[in-house]
Parts: structure tokens; C-alpha cells; sequence
């Protein structure tokens, strides 16, 4: 991979990434988000599943 270049959906992710953490910061709730990657979502999902099951 060249530096500064990306799959596109690494950079899918990245950006969903920096916009959940922007979210975070702001201490705003109640957000939707829509996505067109199914591997982000399903990624994003199985995280949010396994940081339940910690609680």
C-alpha cells in the first residue's frame, strides 16, 4: 500500500471513525448514521456486541 492511499473501505471506515469520535467529543446522542458499507457495519456491530458483553 502506498502511503497516504487507501482502500476504499479503509477509508470508509476511517471516516466513520473520525465522525463517531467528533460525535463522542461533542457529547451529542441520539445521532443516526447512515452507511453504505456493509463491512463497516458489520464490523462496527460485532465491536459494539463485544463491548456490551463487558459491561
Amino acid at each position: 500500500m502506498v502511503i497516504g492511499c487507501y482502500v476504499v473501505e479503509e477509508a470508509k471506515a476511517l471516516g466513520f471513525r473520525k465522525a463517531l469520535s467528533w460525535i463522542w467529543n461533542m457529547q451529542i446522542s441520539n445521532i443516526i448514521f447512515e452507511v453504505d458499507s456493509k463491512v463497516v457495519v458489520d464490523t462496527f456491530l460485532s465491536s459494539e456486541i463485544k463491548l456490551m458483553s463487558l459491561k
